[in-house]
């Protein structure tokens, strides 16, 4: 959807620019990741695995859920691009931790013998979400026009994500501290107090 977006949220110069911008935009989310990974990885090490994760998934949903939201560039002028890249960079942020924190969470729930194995699904979990993302574009496709996608259609996934989202959050406050944690946090003096 970066041609779509791009005019959006761009100014258009031209409809291959406007596509660049976009998939600019969406790569600097790239680029945050690590950033998340480190410092999600800092909380889930100081103030457990479980509320990390619940707050990685949070940040992920609300803030794809607001990109559905943003009112375009023609309606808020340049404000608009400088918030589809703000929440950009916090899912990236926010990506990068929940992928690093459910790797860490499978592998200290896993048997030892099965720890690679089940570790695996998170990998699993990432890839079927471009499965699922392309799912989604076909069915707009589907079942909208192209001047309805190009108008207010394409909005629609990233708010079925708030759902989607809604439910994992509801799963993860169901999850207990990992065997691991728990026995750190019993046995061993964290650096710091928790924060969360």
């Amino acid at each position: 959807m970066a041609p779509i977006i791009g005019v959006k949220f761009f100014p258009q110069a031209s409809a291959a620019n406007t596509t660049i911008e976009a998939l600019f935009v969406f790569a600097t989310g790239f680029l945050f990741r690590p950033l998340g990974g480190i410092v999600f990885g800092y909380f889930g090490d100081t103030c457990g695995r479980s509320k990390t994760l619940r707050i990685s998934i949070s940040v992920i949903t609300l803030s794809t859920v607001l990109i559905s939201v943003i009112p375009s560039y023609d309606e808020i002028g340049i404000t608009a691009s400088i918030l589809l890249i703000l929440l950009r960079l916090i899912q990236g942020l926010s990506i990068g931790g929940e992928y690093s924190g459910t790797m860490i969470y499978l592998a200290e729930s896993a048997p030892r013998n099965k720890r690679g194995f089940v570790t695996s699904f998170a990998a699993i979990g990432a890839n079927s979400g471009f499965l699922l993302a392309t799912a989604a574009l076909m069915l707009l496709h589907l079942f909208f026009t192209e001047e309805a996608i190009n108008h207010w259609a394409w909005r629609l996934p990233f708010l079925l994500i708030g759902l989607l989202g809604s439910l994992i959050i509801y799963y993860r406050f169901t999850l207990s501290e990992t065997p691991v944690y728990s026995h750190l946090q019993k046995n061993i003096a964290l650096c710091l107090p928790p924060l969360l």
